[in-house]
């Protein structure tokens, strides 16, 4: 990778640099930062992974993690329980 290209897109090329995914590289591309990507970021798998790959907390992302699933809970027919169990 070429100077330029790490000036032109320092999103993706930082995703790059930690292992993103090529999608989540190429969906950043344009980005002008990282606070701007992670509000319009529209996968919160990747949130979680980032935030894991720069070393939020274990207990934290666990939290988040099931805070987004608890989101998910409103699609779970009437009586069934083992969703929320896991969570």
């Amino acid at each position: 990778m070429n100077m330029s290209t790490r000036t032109k897109n320092p999103v993706s090329s930082h995703l790059r640099k930690i292992g993103a995914c090529n999608e989540a590289i190429q969906w950043a591309k344009g980005r002008k930062s990282m606070a701007a990507a992670w509000k319009a970021c529209p996968r919160g798998d990747w949130l979680l992974w980032y935030a894991a790959k720069i070393g939020v907390d274990q207990k934290l992302l666990v939290r988040a993690a099931c805070l987004c699933a608890r989101e998910a809970l409103k699609y779970v027919p009437a009586g069934e329980d083992r969703p929320l169990r896991a969570i």
